[in-house]
């Protein structure tokens, strides 16, 4: 079985390059909690602004979330403070892909895709 695909929207154009200004110990600066997808697009943002983003995260990177991962699926332990919904890219990095947002507000997605591309994820979608 197959099923074919169309979408009415257009495809954005990935030669796109983002404008992340210098920040120094002289930069304001701002606090942002959780390395999810939501605190790291802020902290994209705050250099687009010239603002220092300092990064707070209660869970562990990606690579050590890992062996914390494959506790809960053989052992089913669970650790606090390192599963799939704390740590260095949030819930979305151990994501199948179906997570998604209720909201309304939807903002500019083709930045977003934009972004992404430029930091190396995959130009086919």
């Amino acid at each position: 079985m197959t099923v074919d695909v169309y979408v009415n929207e257009s495809i954005p154009e990935f030669n796109y390059i983002p404008n992340y200004l210098q920040v120094n110990s002289k930069s304001p600066t701002t606090t942002i909690i959780g390395a999810g997808p939501a605190g790291l697009f802020a902290a994209l943002r705050c250099l687009e602004l010239g603002i220092k983003p300092i990064i707070i995260e209660r869970g562990k990177d990606v690579q050590s979330r890992r062996r914390d991962l494959a506790a809960i699926n053989k052992e089913h332990i669970v650790n606090p403070e390192s599963n799939y919904c704390f740590g260095e890219g949030g819930a979305g990095t151990y994501s199948d892909g179906k997570l998604y947002t209720r909201s309304t507000k939807r903002g500019d997605v083709d930045k977003i895709l934009k972004t992404l591309v430029y930091h190396g994820a995959s130009k086919k979608f």
